[in-house]
């Protein structure tokens, strides 16, 4: 209070003298489009576990020698799920539902085999660098796409809204 009683004086922006404007739905669409740091960071872990367990498969080949098909037919499925994991985090990086959906099945399928994978290695005396790191990223893209499921909701909405209005801008 100033002296005389009166309130002190407030700079122009928000505060209690000056209240926000009120968002139109248009701009609650458009900061959930681009509000989307938890996708976004889960997908980058998805890209990463997909890329270590590739890695990890050339790895393999290049240093054990495999007298099965059983075991010769691992690594390529490790650089099948490596892909398969790289095209769901391009995907979850942009707020799709279902790409978080397919991260924490495609996640949980690739750590829980890579790590399988890793342990019978330990049985060798072998051990792909890549392979080890691929369950911990793996675990880590599946939890932030299960905490991003929220966020990817609102901006498939807000992506149906703006689509209905005609502003589908590629989204």
């Amino acid at each position: 209070m100033t002296p005389y009683g009166q309130p002190p004086q407030q700079p122009l922006g928000h505060g209690p003298w000056n209240p926000a404007p009120l968002r139109t739905t248009d701009d609650d669409d458009m900061a959930a489009l681009a509000n989307t740091t938890l996708p976004r960071a889960g997908a980058g872990a998805m890209a990463v576990a997909g890329l270590c367990a590739m890695l990890g498969s050339f790895q393999t080949w290049m240093l054990v020698r495999f007298l099965g098909f059983a075991l010769a037919s691992v690594p390529w499925l490790f650089v099948v799920m490596g892909l398969a994991a790289i095209f769901v985090g391009a995907k979850l990086a942009a707020a799709r539902r279902w790409a978080a959906v397919a991260t924490i099945a495609l996640g949980s399928l690739l750590a829980v085999t890579s790590g399988a994978w890793v342990l019978y290695a330990y049985t060798l005396h072998f051990t792909a660098f890549f392979l080890i790191l691929t369950p911990v990223v793996a675990g880590l893209a599946v939890i932030l796409a299960a905490v991003a499921i929220p966020t990817c909701d609102r901006a498939d909405a807000a992506r149906k809204r703006l689509g209905a209005q005609g502003l589908d801008l590629g989204m």
